[in-house]
């Protein structure tokens, strides 16, 4: 990702710039824990988490904001190389305060 794409929210007044990771583990929720205290040593805000069972595995698709997409991509990074963790990816979402838009 370029720089300009990781400033992507100051090229739209009013944005906001959150990101979706998604989590597969092999572990059940006992990484869960260790997912949400890397995302808080980040600095990002948690802004909400849903978690499903697929098969022998769990998903946990965890939305964060306050950090930039190159902040997403080293937590991504990061839990990629935790126990249990089989695979990590990070979306990233740029949206419009509603008082912002107009």
């Amino acid at each position: 990702m370029t720089a300009t794409e990781d400033n992507l929210e100051l090229l739209i007044p009013g944005a906001q710039l959150t990101h979706l990771l998604t989590i597969v583990s092999d572990d059940g929720l006992r990484s869960l824990k260790t997912v949400i205290d890397t995302i808080d040593r980040e600095g990002a805000t948690l802004h909400g988490a849903n978690l499903a069972r697929l098969g022998p595995s769990m998903v946990h698709r965890i939305r964060i904001g306050g950090i930039r997409a190159s902040a997403a991509r080293d937590v991504a990074r990061r839990l990629e190389n935790l126990s249990g963790v089989t695979r990590v990816s990070v979306e990233h979402y740029v949206s419009r305060e509603p008082d912002s838009a107009r």
